[in-house]
């Protein structure tokens, strides 16, 4: 080189000019940059796809998680949110349970074989509510009514003994009962029965106020 100031292209000189130097280091410069472009590209669409597959396993997740605990829990309709004023609104117990004994949870149909049972008490009153997967038995002989929205047979003059759930002998007590009433009916597959010695307009207000635990 002559050392001379090639005039290629402009820049901040006075002249004008840039010198050689110059103009490869800003055509360097250029090279650079124009790698990095492709580089942040593919950097953000690395931090995406790592995103994306994050969502996915956390979504799987949280449904398989659904899945295992609706196998061993199970919520049925014994919380009574409609009792008399002179009723304790906290049952005396409120238990829950899905059968295992056979080996499997479902039933021949598919449905989860599920149960619970609550008892609520006055000074001089009580109601007792089951409810059961298991409705091969068949309902007793009384009057036809509705609960729930759901055709039910009301059985008036009933005297028995209701046993502590099965499982739960050691932890609750039963008791003897007379000149009760039981209401039946199935929702959904599921068999409930309320045991009580109010009237029926008490009785069937009850009914219809059943929530799940």
């Amino acid at each position: 080189m002559n050392g001379n100031k090639a005039k290629i292209k402009k820049s901040s000189h006075s002249d004008g000019s840039i010198t050689e130097d110059e103009y490869l280091a800003s055509e360097c410069d250029a090279m650079l940059n124009s790698k990095l472009q492709p580089e942040k590209g593919r950097s953000f669409s690395l931090r995406w796809k790592i995103a994306s597959a994050v969502i996915v396993v956390l979504v799987v997740t949280y449904f398989l998680v659904i899945a295992i605990f609706s196998q061993y829990h199970t919520t049925v309709p014994t919380k009574a949110s409609y009792l008399p004023d002179d009723f304790n609104q906290s049952p005396i117990y409120a238990v829950s349970w899905v059968d295992f004994t056979d080996g499997t949870n479902k039933t021949a149909e598919g449905k989860t074989k599920k149960g619970g049972q609550s008892l609520y008490r006055s000074v001089d009153s009580f109601v007792r509510i089951d409810c059961t997967y298991d409705i091969s038995e068949p309902p007793p002989e009384g009057e036809e009514v509705e609960a729930m929205g759901e055709k039910a047979v009301l059985a008036t003059g009933v005297s028995g003994f209701a046993a502590a759930p099965e499982g739960f002998e050691d932890e609750l007590e039963g008791f003897a009962y007379s000149d009760a009433k039981k209401l039946v009916w199935i929702l959904n597959g599921t068999q409930i029965e309320i045991l009580s010695d109010l009237e029926e307009e008490e009785l069937l207000k009850v009914a219809e106020g059943l929530k799940n635990f």
